[in-house]
């Protein structure tokens, strides 16, 4: 013969339900704000280099992208740090 399911009625857990790491708000700015922020310094670059490189002709406008880019990535480089560096004001939270 079958045997009967028995349901048993536990106990809620006196445990605080564990904290979610971040809120949405954290995550916005915190991780898809700086994808968004590399993607549009990649475009940025990408599209002054080859402006540069399009409107001087020969080997100066060779010169002149290579010196515009390293500015350009430089100043990026600083701004990125500035918002998410370690001591940023949207740094990831430490584990």
């Amino acid at each position: 013969m079958a045997t009967k399911r028995v349901l048993r009625n536990v106990a809620p857990s006196t445990e605080p339900e564990p904290e979610l790491e971040e809120s949405w708000s954290d995550w916005l700015k915190g991780t898809y704000a700086r994808y968004w922020y590399v993607l549009f310094c990649m475009f940025v670059d990408v599209v002054v280099g080859l402006e540069i490189y399009n409107r001087v002709d020969g080997l100066t406008g060779i010169i002149m992208t290579v010196v515009v880019l390293a500015v350009l990535v430089a100043l990026q480089v600083l701004i990125y740090l500035k918002a998410w560096g370690a001591q940023g004001r949207w740094a990831p939270l430490e584990d």
